[in-house]
């Protein structure tokens, strides 16, 4: 009896050294999958921003084609209007 009540107190303590190490590992751990979620949120959100900014460059792209378009369209008349100024000018002379 006195080898058992001997060895009691060296085993409550290795008890209580294995249960710090499981905490410590399951710390560790839950940080670890912590780091992991806050890595893939932002990169979830870094993506949906990347997305935002591509689709605000298309449509701003689409806007500019479409003043270019508009401007060429203008530059047709204008040489159309200038063309129809020298023609009535010249007519205007001869008469």
């Amino acid at each position: 009896m006195g080898t058992l009540a001997a060895l009691a107190p060296n085993t409550a303590r290795n008890i209580i050294n294995v249960h710090n190490s499981i905490l410590i590992f399951c710390y560790i751990y839950t940080f670890h999958y912590f780091i992991f979620f806050v890595y893939q949120y932002s990169l979830g959100v870094k993506r949906d921003e990347m997305r935002k900014l591509e689709e605000i460059a298309a449509a701003e792209e689409r806007k500019l084609e479409l003043a270019e378009q508009y401007l060429e369209e203008d530059a047709a008349m204008f040489d159309e209007f200038l063309k129809e100024n020298d023609k009535n000018s010249v007519e205007a002379i001869k008469a």
